[in-house]
C-alpha cells in the first residue's frame, strides 16, 4: 500500500494540531455546564481546523509537493525495534541504578 505525504503539509498546521485538541476538550468540558458558553472555543477549534485543512489543501496543488512512501516491510521494523528497544531498557536499567545509589 502506497501513501502519499506532502513535505508542506506537517509545516505549521502540525504545530496548531495540540491547540485544536486543547480547544476541543476545552469545549467538552465547558458543553457539560451550558452549550451556549462552549460555543467560543468550538468556534476557536473550529477555526483553526479550517485553517489547516485550507492550508493542505492548497499545498496539494504545488507540483511535487509530496512523495510516495511505500510500506514498510514488518521483518525491517522488527529488525530496528529490537536493538531500539535493548537500548532503551538499557538507559532505563542504568538511570535506575543510579538513582538508587543516591
Amino acid at each position: 500500500r502506497r501513501h502519499a505525504y506532502s513535505i508542506c503539509d506537517f509545516g505549521r498546521t502540525a504545530e496548531l494540531l495540540p491547540f485544536v485538541m486543547i480547544a476541543g476538550l476545552i469545549t467538552g468540558v465547558v458543553g457539560l455546564f451550558g452549550t451556549t458558553v462552549a460555543f467560543v472555543p468550538a468556534l476557536a477549534s473550529d477555526l483553526l481546523l479550517k485553517w489547516i485543512l485550507l492550508v493542505v489543501h492548497v499545498v496539494t496543488i504545488i507540483p511535487f509537493a509530496s512523495t510516495t512512501v511505500t510500506a514498510f516491510p514488518l521483518w525491517l521494523v522488527v529488525v530496528i525495534y529490537i536493538p531500539l528497544t535493548a537500548l532503551a531498557i538499557r538507559l532505563l536499567q542504568q538511570t535506575s541504578s543510579q538513582s538508587h545509589s543516591n
